[in-house]
């Protein structure tokens, strides 16, 4: 925990680990081979929740495809 003190303030300033963390896996993503391959995999997700598809999945597999989201946190790797 990190003080930040000022004339008579004290505030105790304390980052979030787990922030921090999905902003490291952010940037790590953002290769361009990377991103390729991520954009390449919503494309065969996207394509797989059609109605005929997703009902083909269901009884197979009793899955369902999972788009991965970029505000979401992990979705991009269910999706995966």
């Amino acid at each position: 925990m990190k003080r930040l003190c000022s004339d008579n303030v004290n505030i105790a300033h304390m980052r979030c680990g787990v922030h921090t963390l999905q902003l490291a896996v952010r940037d790590g993503l953002h290769n361009t081979h990377r991103a390729n391959l991520i954009s390449r995999a919503r494309q065969i997700a996207k394509a797989a929740r059609t109605p005929k598809l997703m009902e083909v999945l269901k009884n197979q597999a009793a899955k369902v495809a999972i788009l991965g989201q970029e505000t979401r946190w992990g979705s991009t790797c269910l999706m995966l």
